[in-house]
């Protein structure tokens, strides 16, 4: 039974200790960096779907918008003292520059443009911080718009691969990359490129959160597995980008997260269970059943359902103690399993009773009152995803087949604003000219009040369900998911809900979603309602 090692191997899968850093800027006091659009907005939703116990598991630290010489530190300091069976994942988020001879640069927030020795985080350093590490299981993901060229009227000098593959290489690590190629470049006073949320990491939020990464239905998302699953999205998304990935000395795979809604599919058990299962020994088949029983309770779903339907089976065996034992292990699971959904049930009670409550909120005083105005606090995901449903709202990944709000619009103020008969709404027509963090937000709102725009000092941000009504189910205007009445600058708005006090709901025109991001780091635009 030499077989039944590996399955015991198996089953230590997602129980090595588990780290991530997680470093992302997109604040910058150089100017020129400062005119590139910022990168990082999905950091805080990668955070938080690593820190679910139900999902990574990780051990999550952060570095959000800080000098080079705490980046460097940090850097250093989680790859120090680290065992060699430890699972490391780091990921950056922010600016990559090369200088003349082709070096690359991570970008923080004191980076300057012609300091970069000093002012930034070279790629060299954190390849051999990585080499001295005792791990061999290190992960690095690399979300960066390659910027080539920064003088004036100049574009990149340096070819447009950044060379990953050789600045990285070494033994025991993965690294996946958001693309090879530069993202922007200068051409007189315009930066070429749209700035929005990093495709790359919002469909690897997505792949892990939603478990459709999750290919082979095996209940965990291998690193391989979510590198596939990425690659698809973004290259359907934005063809002219492609993820890459290389591995340097990895031996077998590398779970990244658990799937938390996964539609199972067996997995072949090994042969050498296999074999014990078949043995005419009825003592062996015995044993073979006890390790069935083991797997079945493990943590690779897959193989558990394999285990399980195998049990199934022997229950009907010609040996009596043989069957006797597949029935014991088969009733205990079964006990086990009424238990969980016991404990299970109060959770999922109190969610459905927040959604309903959510939907019962009051209603603007305004003459066609439809959407809620008062702001949440802690407004989680799985609660706008049952709001979208009930509402009908569009969203290209949580609510793909809904029609959208059907509005009424109508120009006011001398197109200053757009009043939406439907919905009992006066919005903006164009909002702000610049991005900005949440607090600048609320300043700019509060300035429209002082300025009485268009006549009215109510001015206020949207909460999320008034946004998501603005939300068109296809592209209409300059390929946003919003009418052409409204200017098209705002590509992305925040709202006035929160997920939590350092998270806030923002609503995408350009990718047709509504998201989390971070209110210290994030930069969006406004569209002020009334």
């Amino acid at each position: 039974m030499r077989g039944l090692n590996a399955i015991q191997k198996k089953r230590r899968i997602m129980t090595e200790k588990r780290f991530a850093l997680i470093i992302a800027n997109c604040e910058y006091e150089d100017a020129d960096l400062h005119q590139l659009v910022s990168p990082a907005h999905d950091a805080e939703s990668l955070v938080s779907v690593l820190k679910d116990p139900a999902i990574g598991g990780f051990d999550v630290q952060t570095l959000l918008n800080k000098p080079s010489h705490k980046i460097r530190i940090g850097i250093e300091e989680f790859f120090t003292d680290r065992k060699r069976d430890e699972l490391l994942l780091l990921f950056f988020s922010g600016h990559g520059i090369k200088d003349e001879d082709g070096q690359l640069y991570f970008s923080s927030t004191d980076t300057k443009r012609k300091l970069l020795r000093a002012t930034s985080i070279e790629a060299n350093f954190v390849n051999k911080v990585m080499q001295l590490s005792r791990s061999r299981k290190q992960v690095l993901i690399l979300d960066c718009c390659y910027s080539g060229a920064f003088a004036r009227g100049m574009l990149a000098k340096a070819d447009k691969e950044i060379g990953t593959k050789e600045r990285f290489e070494g033994m025991g690590r993965v690294v996946l990359t958001a693309s090879d190629a530069m993202q922007y470049a200068f051409e007189g006073d315009r930066v070429e490129g749209e700035g929005r949320p990093s495709v790359f990491t919002r469909s690897l939020v997505h792949g892990l959160e939603t478990g459709e990464a999750d290919r082979d239905g095996d209940g965990q998302i291998t690193l391989d597995e979510l590198y596939d699953y990425v690659h698809d999205l973004v290259t359907n998304e934005t063809p002219n980008q492609r993820p890459s990935k290389w591995n340097f000395g990895v031996q077998g795979k590398i779970i990244i997260a658990r799937s938390p809604n996964t539609v199972l599919k067996t997995v072949e058990l090994p042969n050498g269970l296999h074999d014990a299962i078949e043995n005419p020994l009825a003592e062996i088949r015995k044993g073979a059943v006890r390790e069935l029983g083991r797997i079945m309770q493990g943590r690779n779903k897959g193989l558990a359902l394999s285990a399980h339907k195998e049990l199934e089976r022997m229950k009907d065996d010609d040996s009596r103690s043989v069957s006797d034992e597949a029935t014991k292990i088969l009733v205990k699971y079964e006990e086990m399993l009424t238990v969980k959904k016991t404990d299970e049930k109060k959770p999922i009670s109190k969610e459905k009773s927040e959604a309903v409550q959510l939907m019962k909120d009051e209603k603007p005083a305004i003459s066609k009152p439809k959407f809620r105005s008062i702001p949440k606090e802690n407004l989680s995901k799985r609660v706008v995803k049952l709001m979208l449903e009930d509402k009908g709202f569009f969203d290209s990944y949580r609510n793909k087949s809904a029609s959208g709000f059907s509005n009424d619009y109508e120009p006011q103020s001398e197109g200053k604003v757009v009043y939406d008969h439907a919905g009992g709404l006066m919005w903006q027509q164009s909002g702000s000219d610049k991005y900005m963090t949440y607090e600048k937000a609320k300043a700019y709102v509060a300035q429209l009040n002082s300025d009485r725009f268009a006549g009215y000092n109510d001015w206020r941000l949207p909460t999320l369900e008034e946004a998501m009504s603005l939300m068109e189910p296809t592209q209409k205007n300059d390929r946003l998911f919003i009418d052409s009445m409204f200017d098209n600058m705002q590509t992305w708005i925040w709202t006035s809900d929160k997920i939590s006090a350092s998270s806030a709901w923002v609503v995408g025109f350009n990718d047709g979603v509504c998201s989390g991001y971070g209110v210290f780091y994030g930069n969006y635009y406004v569209r002020a309602v009334r």
